[in-house]
């Protein structure tokens, strides 16, 4: 790993945790109780100098959806797994989106997809705690 590698894996990790840990759980209203939000960040690095040195990125964006689970029982296994489903299927569509809109971003989908989804486990841990509390 060169260390203009290194450098921007280091820059895209620090952007990738502001840009997921942007919503913190406990700023959730009752009614955004209902929802998880998940949010895909990525980011677009211009042309290194012929220095070797990393410049900073060009271009940041991320997607942002709501998943409802108003539906559901998160006492139960089986409607968390429901759950984790939802997520899973839109963080996958709102990385895939952003692939589509900035080609040479980072990180990869399946990358994107993975954080994406474990940017948003507090949010799932205080749903469930909230409704092993209501019973």
């Amino acid at each position: 790993m060169t260390i203009s590698n290194l450098a921007i894996g280091t820059v895209s990790m620090a952007l990738l945790a502001a840009a997921i840990g942007a919503i913190p759980a406990t700023a959730q209203t009752p009614t955004e109780l209902e929802t998880i939000r998940v949010i895909a960040p990525s980011i677009t690095y211009r042309k290194e100098h012929q220095s070797g040195s990393a410049l900073p990125p060009s271009l940041v964006a991320e997607k942002s959806a709501l998943v409802k689970f108003d539906d559901l029982d998160l006492t139960l296994p089986g409607d968390q797994r429901v759950l984790h489903e939802r997520i899973a299927a839109t963080a996958q569509k709102l990385c895939e989106e952003l692939t589509q809109q900035m080609p040479t971003g980072s990180p990869s989908t399946l990358a994107c997809t993975d954080q994406t989804i474990e940017g948003t486990q507090a949010q799932v841990r205080q749903a469930v705690d909230l409704h092993s509390r209501r019973r």
